[in-house]
């Protein structure tokens, strides 16, 4: 008895917090919804004949002008010819076969030299080397290279894309394009790239790098002038003939991971850069004045 009375004020105590708990009515958090941020870059004014951004995790299609005119791809067609190398070329190392026409070669790659197979992607993509790519192509164990790279462009779903040789060179004398596809099929190129071997093509946000090779570290020099302004930059590549005008592919990171394509193709040489510079700085417009 003398214990029960001990603990008597206990639960009464117990008792009164859990009826006063009980009692007083639960307090109802409201959360504000905050409505996503609708980009829209129509108002852009671009040179391109033709363009397309695409934010590659929704799809939304962002600007279009002509996506599905079709152009010449000029050195846009590299962007395949290094993953079918990659894909296709077991070897670690691969001898330098220059192409016979000079006149579009490189002179930092010297006939016979053994090169490091991804070394020689990553220089190949970024200075954009005809030499380069002619040597992938050579190196493979692809039947026909050329048809492999159609064959992947077919599976990616590029049904308008067409490679006629691994350099993307175009007989600019007669006017016949050495590939051709649409401003919405390189999109999608560069969204199959991201997801499947984004590692390839990472060298490519850098406006110079050095790469390792038989003579040791060179210069690999981007031929993407914009690299160093195109904020959140993950991949890019470029591509310019008199046939094809001036062409540029890039994906960059608009922010909290929003991974988003830019095509231009038939731009000017200097334009291409300003087309992409103009969408990317008008998207980053909008989303500051979201904020306000």
């Amino acid at each position: 008895m003398a214990t029960l009375i001990l603990f008597l004020p206990l639960f009464g105590s117990l008792f009164f917090l859990y009826h006063n708990q009980k009692a007083e009515p639960q307090t109802e958090i409201l959360t504000e919804e905050v409505a996503p941020i609708s980009i829209t870059l129509d108002t852009v004014k671009t040179t391109a004949t033709s363009a397309i951004v695409v934010s590659l995790n929704s799809g939304n299609i962002l600007y279009q002008k002509q996506p599905n005119k079709l152009l010449p791809l000029a050195s846009l067609t590299k962007l395949v010819t290094a993953k079918v190398a990659e894909d296709q070329t077991p070897q670690e190392n691969v001898v330098i076969q220059k192409m016979t026409d000079q006149s579009y070669g490189d002179f930092k790659l010297g006939n016979g030299q053994s090169w490091n197979k991804e070394d020689l992607i990553a220089y190949t993509l970024i200075t954009s080397s005809n030499d380069g790519a002619y040597t992938l192509s050579k190196s493979s164990e692809a039947t026909s290279f050329v048809d492999s790279m159609n064959s992947l462009a077919s599976t990616i779903g590029l049904t308008s894309t067409r490679f006629y040789n691994e350099t993307g060179l175009d007989n600019d004398d007669a006017g016949i394009p050495g590939s051709k596809g649409t401003a919405k099929d390189v999109s999608a190129l560069l969204s199959y790239l991201l997801k499947n071997d984004l590692n390839l093509y990472e060298k490519t946000k850098y406006s110079n790098i050095y790469i390792p090779s038989p003579s040791g570290q060179i210069l690999a020099q981007n031929t993407n002038d914009a690299a160093d302004k195109i904020t959140g930059l993950l991949l890019s590549k470029t591509g310019y003939t008199d046939t094809a005008g001036g062409n540029l592919a890039v994906v960059a990171d608009m922010g909290l991971n929003e991974p988003t394509a830019f095509v231009v193709l038939h731009s000017s040489k200097e334009d291409r850069f300003e087309d992409v510079l103009a969408l990317q700085e008008n998207y980053f417009a909008q989303i500051r004045d979201s904020m306000r």
